[in-house]
């Protein structure tokens, strides 16, 4: 698990569900993850669900052209096989 930061106790919780943290900054205060960047702005359930759909969508169309290459490797094999 990489994060950018975030507070030590946290850290050591997570330490036990990961097999390995990288985390460049690790503030004894830690308030708001928002105090830590210069441009963090309030995303609405809407701007959530957008990405979310954006990204289910992106997957599947990966999904998909993997399928097709498999299928294609497959007929390959299956046409160099009757040419045999």
């Amino acid at each position: 698990m990489a994060v950018p930061v975030a507070p030590p106790d946290t850290l050591a919780e997570l330490a036990c569900e990961a097999d390995w943290i990288v985390c460049l900054s690790q503030p004894a205060h830690f308030h708001a993850l928002s105090q830590h960047y210069l441009g963090f702005r309030q995303l609405s359930d809407g701007d959530v669900v957008s990405a979310m759909d954006k990204a289910a969508r992106s997957q599947s169309a990966r999904q998909r052209g993997k399928q097709k290459q498999i299928i294609a490797t497959k007929k390959q094999r299956r046409e160099t096989v009757a040419e045999k």
